[in-house]
């Protein structure tokens, strides 16, 4: 949001932050670069990890929940794992938790919000999260900006995107409802 209004860019493809290239060397991501964000911050990037902490040998009850089907496993299952202490499941959010907060830190220092909100799949594990996230907002973003920034989860959870996408469409037939009365008649 921007002055109050969703801000799309001069092509209507703006704030697509998930692609700002954190490691060029990084994973394929699905626009075709390599180390976008989004590839080290969503439920992919935290199934893959859980992957690889399964195939070096580590333990965990998604293992048992999932009866040995990784594909099985949602974030749901991720989050009551960790609530049960699960060390896989715990470590394999701080990971995400970390690089969501790395580039939060940039975006804080570009942008100077005064608000975060965290929405969509991976807001269900918010709880552990965010503790990470704000840690590295502390080390990360600079001083003044980060004490003007506050992180929440957005009311709206899994929903948000489709709410913001309402919200899109709403603000426009209220910009110009002529446009909306000729594209319906």
């Amino acid at each position: 949001m921007h002055d109050g209004q969703l801000f799309s860019g001069v092509t209507g493809f703006g704030a697509e932050f998930g692609h700002m290239t954190m490691d060029p060397n990084g994973e394929l991501c699905n626009c075709g670069n390599r180390g976008c964000w989004e590839t080290q911050v969503s439920q992919s990037a935290l199934f893959r990890y859980l992957s690889k902490a399964f195939e070096m040998g580590g333990e965990s009850i998604l293992l048992e929940s999932s009866n040995g089907n990784l594909k099985q496993i949602t974030i749901p299952m991720v989050v009551q794992a960790a609530r049960e202490g699960d060390k896989i499941a715990i470590e394999g959010l701080n990971e995400i938790g970390k690089y969501l907060g790395i580039g939060l830190a940039s975006l804080v220092n570009a942008l100077n919000p005064d608000l975060i909100v965290f929405g969509g799949i991976l807001s269900l594990a918010s709880e552990f999260l965010l503790p990470v996230v704000n840690e590295m907002l502390e080390q990360s973003a600079l001083k003044w900006n980060r004490i003007a920034t506050d992180v929440v989860t957005a009311q709206q959870g899994l929903d948000a995107c489709v709410m913001g996408g309402v919200a899109k469409v709403y603000q426009a037939i209220l910009a110009e409802p002529a446009y909306l009365e000729k594209q319906v008649a």
